[in-house]
């Protein structure tokens, strides 16, 4: 894209194509650019300054609902152009703000999935009432938190975690790890909130601790989550579910305090096996890492001396700035 087009390209693959625009890493975004991801689709627009559109070689996307997403296309005013091919009619063309061509088509074999929801939706409301009907609406929309990638890495280095499995992964912690609380809790509560507390990134997206700017919208974002997702739920249920996620995101509790502290601990506990892989990606120094960790000292001293310990380890095996040093790798 050519220099200055990141506010166009937001309207364009965000605002209406509906994948999210993510922070680049640091080292990166001082070249301008922006980055857009949901799930394993990523879209990286770099900035050139003899930019020329791409009219011909070009990315396909497939797409759940075609017609939905041609009519939110039209009506922004951008043209649409259908292959004229008996083969493939569905098959549609258009422009990126920059004149780039962009193929979109449909997922085979999903619009029957997406259908089939609904099937299930109509058969619960007649068979036992709107009550389980709207719950398994809810149940359907939690899947898509399998596709929310995080910042933090999986262990082994080879993808990014899922919102789905930090919210099982730091649930069990806190059934296996709970005896180093200092304070006594209601586990089930403790686990509830973890289970809860990222529901909303469906729609808000995850928001990486160390990235202040888009930490600026992020109470904005996820209130407008909630308000739609547990929106969808039996009025008790929804509101049992989101004065769970209030009360962690408040921390004014002991079991919203216990809960931050294994919510702290897993990214530490990944970015060690990882080779501390998010924090050169977002350049962060031991002395940061310190601050986002201090509730697991706070609610759980045990692992508060552990992670200090391991941090110190980090520093001097060289995967973690002991200062401000600005070192990022890529």
């Amino acid at each position: 894209m050519p220099p200055g087009g990141e506010e166009l390209a937001t309207w364009f693959y965000e605002g209406i194509l509906g994948v999210p625009r993510v922070p680049k890493p640091p080292h990166l975004a001082v070249r301008g650019g922006c980055w857009f991801e949901r799930g394993s689709l990523r879209i990286h627009l770099g900035v050139q300054d003899d930019f020329v559109p791409a009219t011909k070689a070009h990315p396909a996307f497939t797409v759940l609902d075609l017609d939905r997403l041609e009519a939110t296309i039209t009506t922004n005013g951008l043209a649409v152009r259908r292959v004229d091919d008996p083969l493939e009619p569905d098959v549609l063309y258009v422009d990126d703000p920059f004149g780039n061509r962009i193929e979109l088509r449909p997922t085979r074999g999903t619009e029957d999935k997406a259908d089939y929801a609904e099937v299930v939706e109509d058969v619960a409301r007649t068979a036992v009432g709107d009550r389980l009907a709207d719950e398994l609406a809810f149940v359907h929309e939690l899947d898509r938190l399998k596709t929310v990638l995080r910042q933090s890495f999986v262990g082994e280095a080879s993808r990014r975690e899922n919102t789905a499995e930090h919210s099982w992964h730091v649930a069990v912690m806190a059934a296996v790890l709970s005896e180093h609380l200092e304070a006594d809790v209601d586990l089930a509560r403790v686990v509830l909130l973890l289970l809860v507390h990222d529901i909303v990134e469906i729609d808000a997206g995850d928001t990486g601790i160390y990235d202040d700017t888009s930490n600026g919208s992020k109470e904005e974002r996820e209130e407008a989550a909630a308000d739609r997702l547990y929106g969808l739920l039996p009025d008790d249920v929804g509101a049992r579910l989101r004065d769970a996620w209030e009360e962690y995101e408040h921390g004014t509790t002991p079991e919203a305090r216990a809960a931050r502290v294994f919510d702290r601990l897993a990214p530490v506990l990944l970015n060690l096996s990882a080779g501390g892989i998010a924090w050169r990606r977002w350049g962060v120094s031991a002395d940061r890492v310190r601050e986002v960790v201090a509730p697991i000292g706070a609610g759980a001293p045990e692992l508060g001396r552990f992670v200090d310990a391991a941090l110190e380890r980090a520093v001097a095996d060289g995967l973690l700035p002991a200062g401000s040093s600005g070192l990022i790798l890529p």
